[in-house]
């Protein structure tokens, strides 16, 4: 703590202790890594979202949300945005792991190749997303 006023007396302003979102400008390997992030939580919040389903068709015997879902118009299209963003996060999870997984064997951390596996990871995704979509019968 008396080193980090000593380094702000000596500059005369307050030093930040860690880098901060204001003073770095996002990079394309930073927003990967927040999207890597977002893809889990998306996936955690859809596995509750089929559990809740789930226990609505399990435990009653007229089932609301799962009958608004299959017979109105809106429930339709909602159902489909929402397993399409379902498979895009799992899709994209699925290849930033594996990206993940060969930078934990040692490989690829130069920047070129750091910047060619996103791209990879980028098409990749959208190729599998659009695999799941039109095999799975969403669209």
């Amino acid at each position: 703590m008396s080193e980090n006023k000593t380094i702000s007396s000596k500059i005369g302003r307050p030093r930040p202790l860690s880098p901060h979102l204001q003073i770095y400008k996002p990079q394309f390997s930073t927003v990967l890594s927040i999207l890597h992030r977002a893809s889990i939580v998306t996936l955690y919040f859809g596995v509750l979202a089929l559990a809740f389903t789930l226990y609505d068709y399990a435990f009653f015997a007229k089932c609301p949300l799962g009958d608004w879902l299959k017979t109105t118009d809106e429930g339709q299209i909602l159902t489909k945005i929402v397993l399409s963003g379902y498979a895009l996060a799992a899709s994209y999870w699925v290849c930033a792991t594996i990206r993940h997984l060969v930078w934990d064997a040692g490989f690829g951390f130069d920047i070129k190749t750091a910047w060619r596996t996103a791209q990879i990871v980028m098409l990749a995704t959208l190729v599998l997303t659009a695999s799941i979509i039109y095999f799975a019968g969403i669209l």
